[in-house]
């Protein structure tokens, strides 16, 4: 099956590896009731047709324009079932390549040669929301997602956008993440003839109804525009081999340990996070979970997987100031206790270490706290009670892993001071 579609050049810009862009968080609203009905069964039938794609090899035409200097290259997107898929982004002096084959990550970036990085086994927090939300029965089995992604920014910085390929090693509901994405926002979804059009005054993302690739985006900001127009849709076509060979540079590459060791690293547990709280919001809002005591706990033991090694890779800088905030307060106490001490003395002396421990633990609960905040917002927002849960379990892990590991380590540390224990 092939669909093309005319060049025709507009103002773009494109980063590449990652591809992040900035766009404005003033989106559009679309209509009534009737055409958001129609939006929502146009996306589950374009879901239920692509999932059945064995193979694509997809074309854009790419503009970069910065401060008046334009720049034209390619984006490819290329899908070769089960395990093999890529994308390759080229504006002129410039280009990535992103490879994902039998569950190994390869990229070439501009000047550098490839890179090949092992993806983790499936995460225990996976397993757990599996078991808590099943995968519906015509969901599909572990595999490749690509994605086209605009999410808010903290603060209200505008969007983020990227291009991505995954290996999810879960059930997956589509192939085409962008749908996916469209479906959590069908309000501001037009129909126009052909097409389904989410945009705000610097976004504009048009999807074909016909097949539900993106035949338009565009990008906007103050210095810079990037676009992406569909120039080639080739869909269950037989495939060059040059586009399913990995080449054998990229297959004698080294293991990039550095990535390795980051595969597991915060972004990788907040995208699951994002994705445990969609599925679940979205259980709820069907009716196919019920907001009970079991399904709370459960919840709770999830988020703990997905909270703990956040907490700690968030809370080891925190760590490290209290170590030292304790040796200093341990050296004050220990010089107070030397000189000739009355009884009175002591006990004043007692007093004031309280309310420094008072004030040290507070801080210890503020770093908590600002560790809580951080965490970026979630589009569409979940339920309140998933929230809920949430921060009692954020909390009860700052208590495990910073409070009370550093609150004994001060107390033992005063009562040393106080006897006149050796450092």
């Amino acid at each position: 099956m092939r669909f093309q579609s005319p060049c025709t050049p507009i103002h773009p810009r494109a980063l590449l590896f990652p591809l992040v862009l900035f766009a404005s968080a003033c989106m559009a609203t679309a209509g009534g009731s009737a055409e958001e009905s129609e939006v929502q069964d146009t996306l589950d039938e374009l879901i239920e047709r692509t999932n059945e794609l064995e193979t694509f090899h997809i074309v854009y035409d790419t503009e970069v324009t910065k401060k008046g200097e334009v720049k034209t290259g390619t984006t490819e997107l290329v899908l070769s079932e089960p395990h093999l898929g890529f994308f390759r982004m080229s504006v002129e002096e410039g280009f990535a390549e992103s490879w994902i084959v039998d569950h190994v990550w390869y990229i070439r970036l501009s000047g550098e040669g490839w890179k090949m990085i092992p993806l983790p086994e499936r995460a225990p927090a996976s397993e757990l929301l599996d078991e808590l939300c099943p995968p519906a029965p015509n969901a599909l089995g572990a595999g490749l997602v690509f994605e086209f992604n605009l999410v808010e920014q903290p603060e209200g910085d505008g969007f983020s956008f990227s291009l991505s390929i995954n290996d999810s090693r879960t059930s997956r509901s589509c192939v085409l993440g962008w749908l996916a994405d469209l479906k959590g926002h069908v309000a501001e979804i037009e129909l126009d003839g052909g097409e389904l059009v989410r945009r705000s005054a610097h976004f504009e993302m048009r999807v074909s109804r016909e097949h539900g690739f993106p035949t338009l985006i565009v990008v906007r900001n103050d210095e810079e525009t990037v676009s992406l127009r569909l120039r080639e849709c080739y869909l269950n076509e037989e495939l060059e081999e040059s586009l399913t060979y990995l080449p054998d540079a990229a297959r004698d590459a080294e293991i990039e340990l550095k990535f390795v060791e980051g595969m597991d690293m915060p972004p990788a547990k907040l995208a699951r996070r994002r994705a445990a709280f969609k599925r679940v919001s979205e259980a709820l809002d069907a009716g196919d979970l019920s907001w009970d005591l079991e399904t709370r706990e459960r919840w709770s033991s999830l988020l703990v997987e997905v909270h703990r090694g956040l907490v700690l890779a968030g809370s080891e800088g925190d760590r490290e100031l209290g170590e030292a905030e304790i040796g200093r307060a341990s050296t004050w106490a220990r010089e107070c206790s030397q000189t000739v001490m009355t009884a009175e003395d002591r006990t004043s002396l007692e007093a004031e270490i309280a309310e420094v421990r008072a004030e040290f633990m507070g801080l210890l609960r503020r770093a908590a706290v600002a560790y809580q905040d951080s965490l970026p917002a979630l589009d569409p927002e979940p339920q309140p009670e998933l929230f809920e849960v949430e921060l009692e379990v954020m909390t009860e892990l700052a208590e495990e892993i910073l409070v009370t590991p550093l609150m004994a380590s001060f107390d033992a540390a005063m009562d040393n001071a106080l006897d006149g224990t050796p450092q």
